[in-house]
């Protein structure tokens, strides 16, 4: 403002000093001037006083006049223009604080929603990771339909999914059923808590995801021989046919693409295998709300149920089925054996986007990809493989299993026409994100073709797609907002950090979780604010219009007061002398100086100044007038920034503190204990013991824990010493309902100003403890029938034995005869046969000879099974070492590498271990025969910590399809002219080693030998 123009005067001259101003050559002129007027003394006398006191004394009062009515005028306009000034700078502030709230809620809400994007995609991985140690875990079960099944019914998880939707009566949208959602009436009650918590309480209730269902992870479990032929297989649901398949030829697997078997015939062992996300193409020629009226406008005929999935746009629309298959090689012996496969069911993956909405409902049943916020996945190449719209997802064409044509711009989609080749051929000779631009246009002729499929890679329409692709290029994640449907949109991208197998190639791992979010729901609360802000300026506004104009009024009245003020003291003023009247020009000129000088430092930013009231005069009240407006200005503004800040400190605590609380799904519980109470408690907490907050902040740590005080404070003197720290608490607890929890709380002690807080995390323990429970019931029922089992058995055993001995010892009465009076008649009669009976009678003594050894044979296994065991050390090489002289001497002129372990000890029947190496090191001598030069090794390895011991030659070997023959009495797996034998003696071992409570197993290969592994 400008400077006051009496400020610049400065004070008026009076007395004297008005006539030395005017000079001392006009005081002639004034004394000729009075002679003339007033020639008499009494006259002179009059005129001097009129001259001196009384004319000085109306110039005087004409100034005063003069001078108020100016201040008046003065403090008016400059009142006027400090009210509009401040009440601009009240806007200003409003403004900015509402821009920066808007900003730095948009900042928060990009960070959160970041933090959630890459939270999700490392929970993604870690689920990938967990399929891995199930593969891995898959290759050490002995392949079988029954052991696979029991293997894939043990892995399950939960999904979520809506209940069932139609269409709303005026056909223009989907509507549930049902009502689906949180309850509110679940959320805990403000007006419950207590004053000390009461200050921005804030409740929700239980988050409700949708219809809970537990399904098996994997769809198929299968065993795939070294030749690519399914040999095993278990299948859960009708996903995937039971049927064996050859999967080296794609159109025999599922969906008929898949082509792994090139890639894991090059595993070695303990490497994996991991697929792509592998389904049948769903297709929709109605994009966005599926009604009959969308229907009718793309010329199809209305059938959702017949089209794709598409959340609320869609709820009864086919789903896309998807699986991703893990390979990993089964190792036996130190060999390859084959290959283990699980299908893992593609809606486990879906799950991680399918339920997320980045706003304050945070989860929901069903997605609604009108409003922009939904999260979804792509893989690592840039494909959809989870999306709110099923028509969404690459897939692979039905018939012929190849990829289906994804969606493409119009420019690329008419190169694509020009080539006439099919479109995987031509895509694949197309560089990838050329030149994307939301300028581009979508090929109309695909959405009507109904095949729609994303492939970021060709979305060239699309430039989210290449932003995308620039944050997760090193594995990292990021966002940046981008106008598209009509919204402006924030868009997340985080890599999923999962690099096994293929997805090791690219640090962008298994693909990418994005998360779009509508951006004028980030700064709503901000954008609330900005409203109420204005409000109060507008009121603001208004009463200092009022204040105003009563402060204008008061002028105007203080300047008429002062006017007629000045009029009726003129008369009395004219008795008093000069210097009275000089007094009060000074006096009042000082004091409009100090209004003036008030009214700039208030100006300057002093606020607290204040005009000081010295009377009670009009120009006391014109000071005390402005000291009024100055104080309602102030408490205005410092209010006004009091509520800002304290809003702002508010917002700040209640973010930090409930992403704290409400990041876990653990239950934490805060105890003071100085007081023994609790200080704050979670949601989880409330929900896992099915308590509301208020009860729980009834019972405290004591009523939770079932203790008293004084039993409870040295359990947390020790956790605050540290001798008890994170040391685990099973806790059962039953609650209201009667349903039974078992939780399992560890505690840590943190220090504060206050004292010290125990802090106890509880996670619910229930489904371990159950199934528990469960497996000790089993395994009990299952001791006690093979118990059972065992007793039957061996009554069964003595008397099939008994049996076999005394069929075997009454048989070789008749067989004796039959061979003596062959050799009678063949001595006595042999000139009365023929050549030709002759021959027949010695096929006849040859067979009961045979006969006989068979009976012989039977009879020793039969005194195997019967014959007391008599146990100690025995050595094992020293034995095999005998065994092997033995034979050795009986052929000399064989060549034969023996190797034999040293120092093999054993506790075993001597005797009857003979008998096993006799058979066994026989069995390696007789198949290794018609080699120039034979290896038989006699050896031990280690399984699982237990020793086992081998017999193995480089002989003829056996097929191993027929190994389950191989210890049955009289079975053989060559021909007795190939290779003598009575199939006797492998049975005989298998019964020894059966009662020294061992297991014998054998492993070979047609013409690359046998080796036939023990245990005692």
């Amino acid at each position: 403002m400008a400077p006051s123009p009496i400020g610049k005067q400065g004070p008026v001259p009076v007395g004297d000093a008005a006539q030395t101003s005017d000079g001392p050559e006009k005081a002639p002129i004034l004394s000729r001037l009075l002679l003339r007027l007033f020639p008499g003394i009494r006259a002179k006398l009059i005129g001097i006083f009129v001259l001196i006191k009384v004319v000085p004394l109306v110039l005087l009062a004409l100034f005063a006049w003069h001078a108020a009515k100016q201040l008046g005028g003065n403090v008016t306009e400059r009142s006027t223009a400090m009210a509009d000034q401040m009440l601009g700078t009240v806007k200003t502030v409003g403004d900015t604080v509402t821009r920066d709230a808007t900003r730095a809620l948009d900042e928060r809400s990009s960070e959160a929603i970041e933090r959630l994007t890459t939270d999700t995609a490392r929970a993604v991985a870690a689920f990938l990771y967990q399929r891995d140690e199930d593969i891995l875990t898959a290759a050490r079960i002995e392949p079988s339909e029954a052991g696979y099944r029991n293997f894939i019914a043990g892995h399950k998880r939960e999904l979520f999914a809506h209940g069932p939707w139609k269409l709303a009566d005026d056909g223009k949208r989907w509507v549930p059923v049902e009502p689906e959602g949180v309850n509110p009436s679940l959320a805990a009650d403000p007006r419950q808590a207590l004053p000390d918590n009461s200050k921005d309480f804030r409740a929700r209730p239980p988050e409700y995801l949708g219809r809970k269902e537990s399904r098996p992870l994997f769809a198929e479990m299968s065993f795939v021989g070294l030749d690519g032929k399914e040999r095993v297989k278990a299948n859960i649901g009708s996903l995937l046919s039971p049927r064996l398949a050859d999967v080296r030829d794609r159109l025999q697997t599922f969906a008929r693409a898949e082509t792994y078997w090139a890639d894991v015939r090059k595993l070695k062992t303990g490497e994996i295998y991991v697929s792509d996300v592998i389904g049948a193409y769903i297709g929709s020629r109605v994009v966005g709300p599926y009604t009959p009226e969308a229907a009718k406008k793309a010329g199809v005929g209305y059938a959702p149920a017949e089209s794709a999935y598409a959340g609320t746009e869609n709820p009864v629309g086919k789903r896309f089925r998807g699986i991703v298959r893990w390979v990993t090689p089964v190792e036996k012996d130190g060999r390859i054996t084959g290959y283990v496969t699980l299908a893992l069911d593609h809606d486990h993956i879906r799950q991680f986007t399918d339920r997320i909405v980045p706003t304050d409902a945070r989860y929901t049943p069903i997605i609604d990809a009108i409003v922009g916020n939904y999260a979804f996945m792509w893989d690592y190449k840039g494909r959809a493989i989870a999306h709110p719209r099923d028509y969404f997802i690459p897939g692979y064409n039905q018939k012929t299993g190849l990829p289906e044509t994804p969606w493409m711009d119009e420019s690329l989609y008419e190169a694509w026409q020009a080539t006439g080749k099919p479109s995987h051929e031509f895509l694949a000779g197309t560089p990838p994100f050329l030149d994307q631009s939301l300028k581009k246009k979508p090929a109309a002729a695909l959405v009507k073709a109904g095949t729609i499929a994303l492939d970021c890679r060709y979305l060239n329409f699309s430039p989210q797609c290449h932003g995308w692709r620039q944050l997760t290029e090193a594995g990292g994640s990021g966002s940046f907002a981008i106008f598209f449907s009509g919204l402006w949109k924030l868009t997340t991208a985080a890599a999923i950090p999962y690099y096994t197998g293929q997805y090791g190639r690219h640090p962008r791992g298994f693909g990418i979780v994005t998360i779009g979010a509508n951006v004028d729901d980030f700064h709503k609360a901000a954008a609330e604010s900005g409203a109420r802000i204005s409000g109060v300026i507008d009121k603001r506004n208004s009463e200092f219009m009022q204040e105003r104009a009563a402060l204008i009024d008061d002028i105007r009245a203080s300047l008429a007061n002062t006017a007629w003020g000045l009029s009726l003291s003129t008369g009395v003023m004219a008795v008093l002398v000069i210097f009275v009247a000089i007094w009060m020009a000074n006096l009042l000129t000082r004091r409009i100086t100090a209004m003036i000088g008030g009214i700039h430092r208030f100006q300057a930013g002093d606020h607290g100044h204040r005009l000081e009231v010295q009377s009670n005069d009009e120009m006391g009240e014109l000071a005390a007038s402005y000291n009024r407006m100055a104080d309602t200005l102030q408490q205005s503004f410092v209010a006004m920034q009091s509520e800002l800040q304290m809003r702002q400190e508010a917002d700040e605590k209640l973010h930090r503190f409930r992403a704290a609380m409400d990041a876990t799904e653990d239950a934490i519980l805060l105890v003071d204990r100085e007081s023994m109470r609790f200080i704050d408690v979670n949601r989880a907490a409330c929900d896992m013991l099915h308590v509301t907050q208020e009860e729980l902040f009834a019972m405290g740590p004591h009523g939770v824990l079932s203790m008293s005080v004084e039993e409870l404070k040295p359990i947390y003197d020790a956790v605050i010493a540290g001798s008890d720290n994170s040391k685990a608490v099973e806790l059962l607890w039953v609650a209201k309902d009667g349903a039974k929890v078992w939780i399992d709380f560890r505690r840590r002690a943190q220090q504060s100003a206050e004292g010290w807080t125990i802090v106890s995390v509880g996670r619910d323990i229930t489904e371990r403890k159950r199934h528990a429970d469960e497996l000790r019931r089993l395994n009990d029922e299952l001791e006690r029938r093979v118990e059972q089992r065992t007793q039957a058995l061996q009554v069964a055993n003595r008397e099939l034995e008994s049996f076999s001995y005394s069929v075997s010892h009454d048989l070789r009465a008749p067989l004796r005869a039959i061979n003596g009076f062959s050799h009678i008649i063949e001595q006595e009669h042999a000139d009365s046969l023929s050549d030709s009976g002759r021959g027949l009678l010695r096929r006849v003594s040859a067979a009961a000879e045979r006969m006989g050894l068979l009976i012989e044979d039977m009879l020793n296994l039969s005194r195997i099974s019967r014959q007391e065991m008599h146990t100690g050390q025995v050595d094992l090489s020293r034995l095999a070492r005998d065994v092997a002289d033995e034979l050795q001497a009986g052929e000399p002129e064989r060549l034969i590498e023996w190797q034999i372990a040293p120092q093999m000890t054993v506790e075993a029947d001597p005797g009857l271990l003979r008998v096993v190496l006799q058979n066994l090191i026989g069995n390696a001598w007789k198949y290794s025969s018609k080699l120039p030069s034979a290896r038989i090794e006699i050896g031990v390895t280690e399984e699982e910590g237990q020793p086992v011991y081998f017999v193995r030659d480089n002989g003829a070997g056996f097929d191993m399809t027929y190994a389950n023959k191989l210890f049955g009495a009289f079975q053989r797996l060559h021909s007795a002219e190939e290779f003598p034998g009575n199939g006797i003696g492998l049975a005989t071992v298998s019964r020894i080693i059966h009662r020294h409570g061992g297991e014998i197993r054998a492993d070979s290969k047609i013409n690359d030998g046998a080796t036939f592994f023990f245990t005692l």
